[in-house]
Formats: structure tokens, sequence, C-alpha cells
């Protein structure tokens, strides 16, 4: 009935459906998702795009159909088993992306701390050998880690969502992340947010953890935090949406692939005639990928192109 699109085989996964005549919903865990669809001019060939936080969703052209879903979070599969120790100050996944330099200076200046790196599924992991850090393989058994750790690290370059850290909020850890839009929407008031490279930033928050009664207060906010994500209602929105993009796709003229191409070719031609009209010049890459994807008509351009300036 409907065929589900994700990752780097979005794209020929998107083509088949539009041979096969099949309505396709393209998955979005990062900007990726969007951006490479719509460069490659099947934005407009996809039914339903599915983002997994407003972050996401507001990087993309508004035009599409769309809607947010959060990633279902599995509290249970995470809950800490009894009579474990929050100790640690843990990372998980020393993939560079996450922010392994970050631990490993942390570590350093806290070198009466234990450390805690657990190894990520993907991604070449970085390890150093310091003596109170304890690094352990990638496993499944994520409770056991969220049990024995008292502060969450999430120091990352870039996020869409953070499951990681709404995992670890769930069993009360409180957090100190990277400030980044897409984390400060998922994580709440329940994590303290730091520059990534702001180390000084980063012990600061750890020390301020050191008060009992901040940590408990933060321990409290992280709770409630990770309460407001409800696999039910977010799979109730989904089908409803689904539902009613079936029912649309009865009644909706599908472009052809080539009609698809020719009309993002000729759009791209007008833009480049407009910029070389209002301003000698030709569009720089970003300029014309977010003209191409955006919702102005050519007639609209006209206006909008020669107001961009320099």
């Amino acid at each position: 009935d409907v065929i589900f699109a994700q990752f780097e085989m979005a794209i020929a996964t998107i083509e088949y459906a539009v041979e096969a005549g099949l309505p396709v919903a393209v998955l979005c865990h990062g900007p990726y998702g969007y951006t490479e669809v719509a460069e490659a001019g099947l934005a407009a060939a996809v039914d339903l795009f599915v983002f997994n936080s407003t972050f996401l969703q507001n990087l993309a052209n508004r035009n599409v159909h769309h809607v947010v879903v959060c990633p279902v979070v599995d509290f249970e599969r995470v809950r800490a088993p009894e009579g474990l120790k929050r100790r640690y100050v843990t990372l998980v996944n020393l993939f560079s992306n996450k922010g392994p330099h970050v631990f490993y200076q942390l570590a350093r200046v806290f070198s009466d701390r234990p450390f805690l790196g657990v190894e990520g599924a993907y991604g070449e992991q970085e390890r150093q050998d310091l003596p109170n850090v304890e690094l352990r393989p990638n496993t499944p058994d994520m409770g056991r880690v969220y049990g024995q750790t008292r502060v969450l690290l999430l120091p990352s370059a870039e996020e869409s969502f953070g499951m990681v850290a709404v995992e670890a909020q769930s069993g009360g850890v409180p957090v100190v992340a990277s400030d980044l839009p897409s984390l400060r929407e998922s994580l709440g008031d329940g994590a303290l947010f730091v520059g990534r490279e702001d180390i000084a930033g980063w012990v600061e928050a750890l020390r301020r953890l050191d008060d009992p009664d901040f940590y408990n207060e933060m321990s409290a906010r992280a709770r409630a935090n990770a309460k407001r994500y409800r696999a039910d209602q977010d799979v109730a929105v989904l089908e409803a949406v689904l539902e009613a993009m079936v029912r649309r796709y009865r009644w909706r003229t599908r472009p052809s692939l080539q009609a698809l191409r020719t009309e993002r070719e000729e759009r791209a031609r007008r833009i480049r005639e407009i910029f070389q009209r209002a301003s000698g010049r030709d569009p720089a890459f970003t300029e014309l990928q977010a003209l191409l994807d955006g919702t102005h008509s050519l007639r609209e351009l006209e206006t909008v192109i020669p107001g961009l300036g320099g």
C-alpha cells in the first residue's frame, strides 16, 4: 500500500515508487534525509516526509506534505536493574561527531572521578588509555549503562533528536549536552546546555551537579521531560496522516520522473537567467538549491532575486 524510504536508499526507492505507481513516504532522521531528495529533484514525488523533530522539519521546504513524529523511545528496554550504583560520567559512542575529545579532556580535568565510554554501533571509535576511564564495547544492555551513570554527556557536533539522552533522562540521569536547537527541543529543561568547544563550560556544568540539591532537581527535570514522549500518541498521529496520504494519493496527479527532472532543469535555468539579469552573476550553490526547492513561483522570483543583493 505504501513504500517507506530512508537513508542512502531513499532516492532509488522514490524512483521505484513513481514507476510502480505506489505512494512513498520518506523517513528523515537527519538534515540529509530531505536535502538529498530535494537536490535530486524528487521532493515533489514524495507523498509524505516524516521528520523526527521540528528542527528537521524547519530545514525543509514547507510546501511538501509532512508530519513530525518523534522516534519511539522504548523505556522498558532501557530501564536500569535494581541495585546499581550511579558513579560514572558517561559518553555513549566514541565516534568523532559525538565529541569524544570533550569526554577525554574532562576525564583529565576530573582525574579523581570515574568516566565510562561505551562504543557506538557506527563510525570509527576514538579510544584513549586513561587511568580513570573505562571503555566498554557496544552493548544492547543500555539499562545497565544508564543505571551506573551519574551524568550523561552529549557533546555532539549535530543531532536531530538525541535518543541516548532521552533514554538516560527516563531513569533520572541528568544530561549535559551541546547547545543545539535540536537538543533543546528534545531535552527541554531536563538538561544543561554548553557550547561544544567550551571546555570551561562543561567543567562548570559538572561542578554544578556536585551540589546534591541541584543534582536532585536536574534528575527530577530529566524524568519529567522523558515522560513527554508517548509512543501510542505518536503512532496514532502517524496512522492518521498515512490514512489521509493514501486517500489523497487516489486523486493526486503524479508527475513522471522525466517531467520532474525537466521541470527542475527549466526552473534552474530561469533562476540563473534572473540572477544574471538582476546582478550580473550566477547564483551560489546554496542560493540555487534554496530557490530550486522553495515555494516561490518564477514570477515571484523576478522580485525576490534582485532583493538578495550581494
